[in-house]
């Protein structure tokens, strides 16, 4: 088990929790031998008020209860119950059919609770039902060392104190929380995937709350968690970390929802996390910061018209680090209201495609000198508004821009170690988004022009790059990177500071301005002639 604590995140993000800790040293004290014991064996019944069906009488609040066999009669509680400690799976004596039934308005309570406990056990409990309840004053664990399984339907009510969902290696734990008014409340912290292997499914307007959350904790942990369907929720009043040290994915689709107060996909070195947000009505809100890659390799997807939101964002925190974001289709959104930064200090790139939209109050690719952030738009009606935008702050940036994409903001600047790159195919110059600004633009760096699809365009063809407004425009690109052109064209660039525009012109042929020569000469020739 667990002996110190977690990676310790930066200030903004709080400590983390040593949660097998706490969730030791309630399972030592539930399974000590000086604690009363019961175990069941259902030589009457179902029953769990029948006294026949234990070992050792009806457990009570000072009995630690223990179900562990997978033949005969397996426990259902439809009225009242207590127990000290409860463990559902203790042994390889348990198996697939070991499981306690709390239906028609059952009431447990317990100190702690473990599904499945050593390696080799199997357990299962499965509260159903309105107003079915299982209470834990303490800590809950599905899948220790063994495998568990958790079930909360119909309305069914869990709650306790600290979760741990796969917490040791070698367990495997599994949650489904599915229906309205099924609830899973915890008053601390869940881990999904702490050193094992967790699943958390919410689905169909169920809802799961606690502090802070975690999926994919510790080296070897490997968790995943689904909130799927209109009113399903998972409330994280602290952080929520996908793939700590760990391997954590999270996939909120169909208007499921999750809100956190901050947001982190790999927090280590070793951690990979992976967030799908899928489709209209699907959302996942952080009041403060959102991390795509603090120092591992973090990606997150906002797909079909689902949606993000926090007041800080950025993708590649610590240097190594590495984190990516795609925003596409028709009404996907990441609104951040604060700066977003692609590539702090790591590795930084953000897709915005088909439509996709990203909003901040400022952008910035290439935050430090160790950043490296690179952001492509691309498709009609992709856009990215940004109050100001800094392409290479002291890092490098490179921002692509696309057929029919658009980036809008007040102030935008490009330092000189960075490139801006604008791509045309047939038909793309009329009507193209390109750059909006409405007050300063300020210009260095590298202005790469590419004609894809085969693209040749002709004499008078103007590309428009920039919408300049009324504002001011200062600097200028330190290289052109324009692409060939057939014989007799040319790029004009005399304009484009003032209109933000450059053009396709036609220049004679050599055979012309030999031709052209020829006749000046003649002319010149005939005039010498006429003063003579």
């Amino acid at each position: 088990m667990k002996t110190s604590t977690l990676f310790c995140f930066p200030p903004s993000l709080g400590r983390a929790f040593p949660l097998l800790l706490a969730l030791a040293a309630g399972f030592a004290l539930s399974l000590s031998p000086a604690q009363a014991q019961s175990l069941w064996n259902g030589s009457s019944s179902t029953a769990w008020t029948d006294p026949a069906n234990w070992s050792g009488g009806v457990p009570d609040d000072s009995t630690d209860a223990t179900i562990d066999t997978n033949a005969g009669n397996q426990p259902v509680l439809a009225g009242a119950g207590n127990t000290a400690a409860l463990t559902v799976g203790n042994t390889s004596a348990s198996g697939p059919n070991t499981l306690l039934t709390l239906q028609s308005g059952a009431l447990l309570g317990s100190a702690t609770g473990i599904i499945g406990n050593e390696t080799g056990s199997t357990g299962q409990i499965s509260v159903s039902g309105a107003a079915s309840s299982w209470l834990q004053s303490n800590s809950l664990s599905v899948g220790l060392s063994g495998t568990g399984t958790l079930g909360i339907a119909s309305g069914g009510n869990v709650s306790g104190s600290l979760a741990s969902i796969g917490a040791l290696p070698g367990g495997n734990g599994t949650v489904t929380v599915t229906g309205p008014g099924s609830i899973w409340q915890n008053s601390a912290a869940l881990s999904v995937g702490e050193s094992g292997n967790g699943s958390l499914a919410i689905s169909s307007g169920g809802n799961v709350s606690n502090t802070l959350g975690t999926i994919g904790d510790l080296s070897g942990g490997n968790g995943a968690a689904t909130v799927d369907g209109p009113g399903s929720i998972w409330i994280n009043s602290q952080a929520l970390i996908v793939g700590n040290s760990g391997n954590g994915a999270l996939a909120i689709s169909n208007g499921g929802s999750v809100s956190s107060n901050t947001g982190t996909l790999s927090a280590s070195s070793g951690g990979n996390g992976t967030v799908i947000v899928d489709g209209a009505g699907s959302i996942w809100k952080n009041r403060s910061t959102l991390t795509i890659g603090l120092s591992g390799n973090g990606a997150l997807a906002i797909s079909n018209g689902g949606s993000v939101s926090s007041n800080t964002g950025t993708l590649g925190f610590l240097s190594g680090s590495n984190g990516t974001v795609i925003v596409d289709g028709a009404g996907s959104l990441w609104h951040d209201s604060g700066v977003l930064t692609v590539g702090t200090n790591g590795q930084g790139n953000l897709t915005i495609s088909a439509g996709g939209n990203v909003s901040s109050s400022r952008g910035t690719l290439g935050g430090t000198v160790t950043g490296n952030g690179t952001a492509t738009i691309t498709g009609a009606g992709s856009t990215w508004y940004a109050g100001n935008f800094v392409l290479g702050n002291a890092g490098k940036g490179q921002l692509t821009l696309g057929a029919g994409a658009l980036l809008s903001t007040n102030n935008f600047t490009i330092n000189s170690n960075s490139t801006l790159i604008e791509e045309f195919s047939a038909g793309d110059a009329s009507g193209y988004g390109g750059i909006a600004v409405s007050d300063s633009t300020s210009l260095a760096g590298n202005l790469t022009v590419e004609l894809i699809g085969g693209y040749d365009p002709t004499a008078g063809t103007i590309f428009q790059l920039f919408n300049y407004g009324t504002g001011s425009v200062t600097g200028d690109f330190s290289t052109y990177n324009l692409p060939g052109l057939d014989p007799g064209l040319a790029w004009d660039t005399s304009t484009f500071l003032t209109s933000g525009s450059i053009a396709v012109e036609a220049v004679p042929e050599p055979a012309t301005w030999a031709a052209l020569a020829g006749l000046l000469a003649l002319a010149a020739t005939a005039l010498r002639r006429r003063k003579r």
